[in-house]
């Protein structure tokens, strides 16, 4: 399935063409990349802000999570094995469209809707234009799951993370909250 514009880099309103780390260019169809994506709703005004997005290729995410504590992968294993409802995933619609839409607007770990909560990321597995949903489907992930995970990661995990936040999205304190949430490459 091709990426849905929602995941479209929003500075470009394209697809992401390199990979933040490493600057290899994606959409050749030879490289398989992640994308992420953060939001914040401000429901007041029925609009969502995007916070931070980027590309990165599979290299790089591996690199990045080789230098995760083995306390903190095996963490986020523990956390995901637990929380991800097997019932939900097996009740997913079977329609490639409708599932994508389900999948990308409802939590992986809570089931909750996205308009139900104040700030999402959506993650996805991607090679060229395409979103490799055989392989991993995307997903979203919602505030409270986020501040779960964050509190399940170590100290060193925490300070890796935001060395990787701190080098390619510095920005106003107003977002601090946000990016100390964890960039999520699972």
């Amino acid at each position: 399935m091709e990426i849905p514009k929602k995941l479209y880099n929003y500075h470009t309103n394209k697809p992401f063409e390199f990979c933040l780390k490493c600057n290899r260019f994606l959409l050749d169809g030879k490289v398989d990349y992640l994308l992420e994506k953060a939001f914040r709703n401000h429901s007041e005004y029925n609009v969502e802000e995007v916070i931070f997005d980027y590309a990165i290729c599979m290299d790089c995410a591996m690199d990045m999570t080789n230098d995760l504590s083995r306390e903190s992968l095996a963490s986020l294993q523990r956390y995901f094995s637990e929380n991800v409802s097997m019932d939900r995933m097996n009740n997913l619609p079977q329609d490639p469209t409708q599932r994508m839409n389900h999948l990308m607007n409802t939590c992986l770990l809570k089931g909750t809707e996205k308009d139900d909560t104040p700030e999402y990321q959506l993650i996805a597995r991607c090679r060229g234009n395409r979103i490799l949903t055989d392989i991993a489907p995307p997903y979203m992930i919602c505030s409270q799951a986020m501040e779960e995970l964050n509190n399940v990661l170590s100290a060193k995990t925490i300070d890796e993370m935001n060395g990787f936040k701190d080098n390619f999205f510095g920005g106003p304190p107003e977002l601090e909250d946000i990016l100390k949430k964890p960039v999520i490459l699972v």
